[in-house]
């Protein structure tokens, strides 16, 4: 699990790095008269988020939402049969 957690995180965030990138036609940093930088925009691109988002926020999101379903179902069976055994133990009396 730990490690599934650290392969797919690597895959989003070195994608980049591997070459899924956009590349600037000019130079993406804006200078100044003195010509000193005073901005860097930041490129992205539409494939990329999706991906990223997808990867980072909406499956683990889904992953959750699962195990905590799973665990609601377990706690809602095992409440029953404490009420159960309860209730047998009650009437044996």
């Amino acid at each position: 699990m730990i490690l599934s957690v650290w392969i797919s995180s690597s895959l989003i965030s070195l994608a980049p790095l591997l070459g899924w990138k956009q590349t600037a036609i000019t130079s993406n940093l804006i200078y100044d008269k003195n010509n000193t930088v005073r901005h860097c925009t930041f490129l992205d691109l539409p494939s990329y988020t999706v991906y990223s988002a997808t990867g980072s926020f909406f499956i683990p999101t889904l992953l959750m939402f699962f195990v905590y379903f799973k665990i609601y179902q377990a706690f809602g069976k095992h409440r029953a049969r404490q009420l159960y055994r309860q209730k047998v133990s009650d009437y044996k009396l």
